[in-house]
Order: structure tokens, then sequence, then C-alpha cells
């Protein structure tokens, strides 16, 4: 073979290698919101580190330290040689296994990539430009050559965050010109109503609730699925509110104080949902007064006299709202609870019970504290844990003046969430599916474990991914998930190696068979291991950003309860 044509496969092979890398970073940026706490945080988990130490990329900061020593070149050379071929190799088995993985096409990713690309090609251009004596010699495979090559290998990764970096200061810009221009749509319609939610979880249905509730009773604007930071919901807004509009419903999130201010400030909302604080995103924040206090920002952008309902079983709401009355006095807070009397409350609270009968529908006694008789609603939710997410809802109705016979006529009809403990059934083989994929974080993990154990079925399997950004809880958090799952499931399987030295060694401390537990990263390993695992009288749990072939193949199999 002429030295040309290896030079030129040698090349292929390298630029391959740098374009999955391109793509995997770009796709992970792309996850995290192309926030670098994020990012860095997903660094410390196992798969984070996994790409920091793999072996592949070890050897290279080796190889591009020992070619400080000429009498090493020829060893290196061959390493070199070696790594990039079995890179190049496996990428390509990547992508016709379609196994590659790849980020959603946006504008900003758009730009991202082709900048990217085409620095890379620049590079291996020059590379080949250089190589004078490429068509006759070998000796272009030189110390310098090779050591330009792994300099750029090395520093993609960078020239990928540069290019976040600027992208993220235009980004502030945009975001700053948005903020204007929304202050000055906010302060023509003084009118509208404007209903805030937050919280650790729970925002996404008391959202859904909220406006399946109202959308009958006036024209509603509601910021559509997971929309909920404040660039996203500033251009919603500019974009799609109309003078038809009587009430706005915005859901904001947080990894930071502050960002709930910054938006909020804007939108200065007439009645604020907190709907519960946890751990979630303990990494990010800091510490869990970081939490409490960036939650509760949300009361703080209140109007004058604004109305601040708030979820009373939540602890760290229970106890910080003595303090946050000093902070506000002049707003209104009202408590919903499923525990004790509060401003609204809910008692005889009757759903699916442990006999299997998981066609029974969420009933519940609807209580106020001002003297109201209590009303008996009927809705067509199948779990419990909604309960505090339609109290929630209702006491909104009720801020706003909605009397209570029209509540009890539309709650009947508010739908379970998609992808928040839907239960689906196979009623041929009596299957049962659990999809509450959409779960992110550890009290939502343990009421899902908690209705699967409710539930009658001879086999119970769970399919999770562990929780992440949970900094210095995460141990504590998976240790107690894993006891839970330990006395539940016959069968536990994870798509990722976070955390599973804690999972494994708590679950064989709690006397679960191991070799029932399994880490099945590929998606069609996993489909293939859940088709043979469908039998008759199963129960499957779907818990936490599982891959979305495995949640429509198993919701294929059943029906909608």
């Amino acid at each position: 073979m002429s030295p040309n044509l290896i030079f030129l496969i040698f090349i292929f092979i390298w630029f391959l290698a740098q374009i999955r890398r391109l793509f995997f970073h770009i796709s992970i940026f792309q996850l995290k919101e192309f926030r670098f706490d994020r990012y860095f945080s997903w660094l410390k988990t196992q798969e984070g580190l996994n790409v920091i130490l793999h072996p592949w990329s070890l050897t290279k900061f080796v190889v591009l330290g020992a070619l400080s020593w000429p009498t090493l070149f020829h060893f290196c050379f061959y390493g070199f040689f070696l790594i990039y071929f079995l890179e190049g190799i496996y990428t390509f088995f990547e992508i016709i296994t379609l196994r590659f993985k790849r980020p959603k096409l946006t504008v900003k990713v758009t730009g991202l990539l082709i900048l990217s690309f085409s620095i890379i090609t620049a590079a291996a251009l020059s590379i080949i430009l250089l190589a004078t004596n490429w068509l006759t010699n070998l000796s272009l495979f030189n110390n310098s050559l090779v050591k330009q090559l792994l300099i750029i290998d090395r520093l993609l990764i960078l020239l990928i965050i540069i290019q976040i970096a600027f992208l993220n200061i235009l980004n502030n810009k945009l975001r700053k010109h948005s903020f204007e221009k929304l202050a000055k749509v906010m302060k023509k319609n003084k009118k509208l109503k404007i209903i805030a939610i937050t919280g650790s979880y729970g925002k996404t249905s008391t959202k859904n609730f909220l406006h399946a509730l109202l959308c009958e009773w006036t024209t509603v604007l509601t910021i559509p699925k997971n929309i909920n930071t404040e660039i996203g919901i500033a251009n919603f807004i500019l974009k799609e509110l109309k003078a038809v509009h009587k009430i706005l419903i915005v859901e904001i999130g947080a990894y930071r104080k502050g960002e709930i201010k910054n938006i909020g400030s804007i939108l200065k909302p007439d009645i604020s949902i907190l709907t519960a604080i946890s751990n979630q995103h303990l990494d990010l924040f800091g510490s869990q007064k970081n939490i409490i206090e960036a939650k509760f920002e949300i009361g703080e952008i209140l109007k004058p006299n604004g109305s601040l309902i708030i979820n009373q079983d939540s602890p760290f709401i229970k106890t910080y709202i003595k303090n946050f009355k000093k902070i506000r006095p002049d707003i209104k807070v009202k408590r919903v609870s499923i525990t004790e009397k509060a401003d609204y409350y809910a008692t005889q609270i009757s759903a699916p019970k442990p006999d299997g009968n998981i066609t029974q529908k969420l009933t519940f006694l609807f209580n106020e504290k001002r003297g109201k008789s209590p009303v008996y609603l009927k809705t067509n939710l199948t779990s419990s844990n909604f309960v505090i997410n339609l109290l929630l809802t209702i006491a909104t109705a009720r801020e706003l003046g909605i009397k209570i016979p029209y509540i009890a006529s539309k709650t009947e009809k508010i739908s379970q969430p998609d992808h928040t403990l839907k239960i689906y059934k196979n009623k041929l083989l009596n299957n049962i599916i659990i999809d509450d994929s959409y779960s992110a974080n550890e009290t939502g993990f343990l009421e899902a474990i908690n209705a699967a154990d409710k539930l009658k079925a001879k086999t119970k399997v769970i399919i999770f991914r562990p929780l992440i950004e949970l900094g210095p809880d995460s141990a504590r958090a998976h240790q107690n998930i894993a006891e839970k799952m330990a006395k539940t499931f016959n069968y536990i399987i994870t798509t990722s190696y976070d955390y599973i030295h804690i999972i494994s060694s708590t679950l064989n401390k709690s006397g679960f068979n191991m070799r029932h537990f399994m880490v099945v990263k590929d998606e069609r390993k996993l489909l293939s291991l859940i088709k043979n695992m469908v039998q008759k009288d199963t129960l499957i749990l779907i818990e936490n950003r599982v891959p979305e072939i495995i949640v429509q193949y198993l919701k294929s199999k059943s029906s909608q309860l």
C-alpha cells in the first residue's frame, strides 16, 4: 500500500474520531441546556468520569507527554496509530448500528456543528498541506506531525467550550433585549392575570391541571411542555400573547438563586404557586438553604397583595414560610394539605388499593377552612400522589373567584399527565406498565415505588436511571431508593453506572437476589431483554429518563387506563 494512501486513510480515521467526540459532547451540552454548571456536574457522575478516564483518552495524554523524548517516538507512533485505528472502527460500528450519540438539530446546535466541523476540517487540510513529502515518504509521520494531531484532539473539548461561551454571551444580550420588550408588553397588559408556578417537582402537572380547569372558564395562555427557562418564557410570551388572553400561566425553573427573580420581576404575578421543595439540583445550588431561598423567590416577585399558594406538607416550605412572611408581609399566603387542616385540604382520599384494582379512579373530599361545606370530588386520575397538585390547582381557582360547582364539573375531566405515574394494562396478559419516566427527583422516585408496591403482580420489574445533580446528598438518596426497590421488585435494571457501587451494595445488604440486578446501557440490548420479560402477570415500572424506545415499546403492548 502506497504511503499517500496510508496517510489519507489515517487522516480519515482521525477525522472520524473527532466528529464522534464533537457530536457526543455537543449532545451532552444540549441535554444540560448549554449550561457550564450542569455540564461540569455531569462530569462528576460515573458516565462523565468514564469519559475523562477512558483508556483512549489517558493514552493520548501519555503519548503526547512521551513525545518530548525522541527515543520513544517509534513506540509512541505505533501506540498513536493503534488508538485512532480502534477509535475509528468503534465510531464506524456506532454509525452502522445507529448507536452514534448525536444531538437534536436546532439552530444553536447546527451553528456549533458547522463551526466546529469547519475548524476540524481546516486543521486536517493544514496538516495534509504541511506534509509536503507525503506522496513519497512515510517520514511525514514525524514527531511534530503526531504532536499536532494529538494537540488538536485534546483541545477539541476546549474548542466546544469556547464556542458555547461565545454563544452564551450572545444569548445573554438577546435575553436582555427580550426582557426589555417583555417589560413593555407587560405594561400594556395590566389587566392580564398572571399565575407563576415553581417547585422542585410537580410544576408541570400543576400547570397542566390548572390549564385544564381554567381554559373553558376564560381565555388562557399557558406556556407549553417544559419551557421554563428565562429566555424560553420571554420569547414564548412575546410571540403568543394576544389581547384576547385574560390569564397567563407560567412555569419557572431555576438552577441558581436569582433566576426566578430575573424573569419574575418583569412578570409580577398575581398568584404564585410553590409545589414542593426537595434536594433536587443540590449540586448546582450549593446548599439546601440556597434551594429554599431560590424557590421562595416565587413569592418575592408577587404584585402587592398577591397570593402565594403553598404545599404545607412539604417540610422545607412549612419551616421557611414563617421567615418569609417577614419579607413580604403584604401578600396573602394560602396553604394546602392532605395531612392536616389548612386553607384548602383533602380528606377521605380514595385511590387504587393493594387488591390490584387499578381501574379505580382517585376521589377525595375537598375542604375549605373558611367554613364552606366539604365537597366530594371525582377525578380521572389513578394515583393519590396528584391530590396535592389538584389542591394547588383548586386553591388557585378559588382565589380567582371560581365557584365550587364549576370546579367539581372539571376535575373529573382532568387527564393524567404523560410520563407521570401513568398506568397502562394488557388485559390479555394481565400486565401493568407504570410510565413515570418524566420524574427526576427522590420524592417522585419513592412515590412511584410505593405505587408499584400497592399493585398486585406475580413479577415486578423496575427500569430506571439514577438521579443526577444531588451533590453531597447523592449517596444517601440512592441508598434510600435501593432499600425500597429491594423490598418491592423481583428484577432491577439500571441504564447507567452512576452510583452503581452504592446501589449494588445496598441491594446486597437488603437481601436482594443480585443475579436479578442488571446494568444495561445499550438500548437494543435493553429492548431485547424487556421483550423477554413481558410475560403474564408482570408489572414494569419505568422511572426517570429511560430511553424513549423502551417507553414506547412497553406502552404499545398495553392500553391506557
